[in-house]
């Protein structure tokens, strides 16, 4: 596919299914305003993996980057209302489920809360502090010795990493515990590489949020799809 931008013609090869017909100028100049790549996908028909190969060839890519990250911060602080993700997270709605009503990041939901964070007010519960059942600190050992990733296990229920961390400190020697779950590493995302397909597909191919679901980076999210898409 060529595409021209900026006066310079950039040929770009799509792996995969056939590409949809999209703007690459266009798309290009939203990703600048700062929208998310589940956003440019609605409006162009562009996935974040043809994104990334547009980026790829332009000589500015860095620049192009930093302006994103810049106006996706600006972005956030106009059109979020964070009086109503404080009343939502009140009511015991999970940060993910609504950061997916927001189509943004856990992470920008975490920090909207710690910013208006008020213990008497908000009633909120320190989750790092959280104590577990017997039987849910086993399963979240057993999911970890299996290879899960932490990040996966936090999302399953519903606390954050550093809580995971805590309960499996609680069972011996961590780096035993390491060793046994990197042996397994390969085989838990194997196991899961199904379900994160059709939830890569379910959020239009936003690998951000699969890694965001599943507790794994990005990089290693778009290595799996890449696979799965060839």
């Amino acid at each position: 596919m060529n595409i021209t931008i900026s006066g310079t013609s950039h040929n770009i090869l799509f792996k995969g299914k056939k590409a949809k017909e999209f703007d690459p100028k266009q798309v290009v100049d939203l990703y600048k305003q700062g929208l998310t790549t589940n956003e440019i996908y609605k409006q162009t028909g562009c996935s974040f993996v043809r994104l990334k190969n547009i980026l790829s060839v332009l000589p500015d890519e860095k620049d192009i980057r930093a302006q994103h990250a810049y106006n996706s911060k600006h972005l956030i602080a106009t059109t979020l209302k964070e009086n109503d993700i404080i009343d939502m997270y009140k009511q015991g709605i999970p940060v993910t489920e609504i950061a997916e009503r927001y189509n943004c990041y856990a992470q920008v939901i975490r920090n909207i809360i710690k910013k208006q964070h008020n213990a008497k007010e908000l009633q909120i519960i320190n989750k790092n502090e959280l104590r577990f059942e017997q039987e849910i600190q086993d399963q979240m050992l057993e999911l970890y010795k299996k290879g899960y990733h932490i990040g996966y296990i936090a999302n399953k229920y519903n606390c954050s990493k550093t809580a995971v961390r805590k309960v499996l400190s609680q069972f011996g020697n961590m780096e035993n515990l390491k060793k046994i779950h990197q042996q397994n590493h390969l085989v838990a995302i194997e196991k899961l590489k199904e379900e994160i397909f059709a939830f890569y597909k379910q959020v239009n191919e936003n690998i951000f949020k699969v890694a965001d679901k599943f507790g794994y980076n990005s990089q290693t999210i778009f290595n799996l799809i890449s696979k799965m898409n060839k």
